[in-house]
């Protein structure tokens, strides 16, 4: 399941790009009774998605006026999780297997949106076998771009057997079956002490750590951590024998912090460190945000890292912003605190930069949020 910010920044993309896309809607206001055959096709063609992202049906958003926020706090036709799982209970859905969603309200520039979430499965297609008001039994339904298959015609056979190969498994690529395979996180083993991991359920996939001694080098990030020397190791995502996938994975504090490496943007020669949700390496932050560290400090070193080390959105999205960058006026000064430089860096050319370095990044930070809200 999504979280509440993740859900959040997602939302907030979505409305900066003013437009539609193949896993987001926008309606201005709730569904009303007559509408009901609406909401169901909505949700069915959001749940038969091909991607593997959660489906999205954002509540408070006027298209006809520039995707204006609209209040709908008080909306007379709103539902919360409760009542969307009771209209779906009793739907005629081929075996009994209905999409799951869930509803979460969000405050974005202090006006209340509500979103639809209907999660991502294996289940695909779901499709009715009686009719219900104007949705037809036996249609599969998806989404292509900003459109709905229409509610009188079914998806093409492309995207059927698309559905058909996605419930199989028999739709990925080895490296996209691993990324899935990391987001269920908890079902990871370690048998040597958090240095290697394998996914119980397909022992076939590891990932595999050994200490690159070639670098030390040190990087702003680093100094979101107490102790900020940094040891890098070689990870490697390893189907049965063959390595499909191979990065870097970054040690702080003594051993006690480690993730993957993040993508870098370069402002001239000042480098700007972030993750692409679209990348292996924001899996395997995530991944070691949730496995490795369960605990009080878990939470505190990876709150400290991700405010530093932002996830910005897909290959696409984060284009977006560094072009809308381009044509913004950059501050000097950020309100964010900066940390400690260790003293025997502080006083040469590199403890000045690496001080720079982390402002640019904070400035950086502040100008997305305000990318996000726009």
């Amino acid at each position: 399941m999504t979280t509440r910010e993740e859900l959040r920044i997602r939302v907030q993309l979505c409305i900066a790009r003013k437009q539609e896309g193949d896993s987001w809607d926008f309606k201005r206001q709730w569904y009303c009774d007559e509408e009901k055959g609406d909401l169901l096709h909505d949700v069915i063609c959001m749940s038969n998605l091909i991607t593997d992202e959660d489906g999205i049906i954002i509540i408070g958003v006027d298209e006809e006026k520039n995707y204006e926020i609209v209040d709908i706090s008080g909306d007379s036709n709103r539902k919360n999780t409760h009542e969307m799982v009771k209209f779906l209970r009793d739907k005629p859905f081929d075996g009994g297997i209905r999409p799951m969603v869930y509803v979460e309200s969000l405050i974005i520039d202090r006006k209340v949106l509500d979103v639809i979430v209907i999660e991502n499965t294996n289940n695909t297609p779901y499709y009715l076998v009686e009719r219900f008001h104007r949705v037809e039994p036996y249609h599969i339904y998806t989404r292509i771009g900003d459109s709905n298959t229409p509610v009188d015609k079914s998806a093409d056979r492309d995207r059927v057997e698309a559905l058909w190969r996605k419930r199989f498994g028999i739709h990925k690529t080895t490296l996209e079956r691993f990324v899935s395979y990391l987001k269920d996180c908890h079902h990871w083993r370690s048998v040597d002490g958090q240095q290697s991991w394998y996914y119980e359920y397909a022992p076939e996939f590891r990932i595999e750590t050994e200490l690159d001694e070639r670098s030390e080098a040190y990087n702003y990030y680093c100094f979101t951590q107490p102790d900020s020397q940094p040891s890098y190791y070689s990870l490697r995502i390893i189907y049965h024998n063959t390595i499909v996938s191979d990065t870097l994975a970054i040690v702080l504090d003594g051993g006690r912090f480690i993730t993957a490496v993040p993508n870098v943007h370069m402002f001239g020669f000042v480098p700007y460190y972030y993750y692409r949700t679209d990348s292996i390496n924001s899996a395997l932050n995530h991944f070691f945000e949730q496995i490795v560290y369960d605990n009080t400090y878990s939470i505190t070193a990876f709150n400290s890292w991700n405010s530093c080390v932002p996830t910005i959105g897909n290959k696409a999205e984060s284009e977006d912003f560094f072009e809308w960058l381009k044509y913004q006026k950059i501050p000097k000064e950020t309100g964010r605190a900066i940390p400690p430089i260790p003293n025997k860096l502080l006083n040469g050319e590199d403890g000045k930069r690496y001080k720079e370095e982390y402002k640019h990044a904070m400035i950086i930070n502040d100008m997305l949020e305000t990318y996000w809200k726009q």
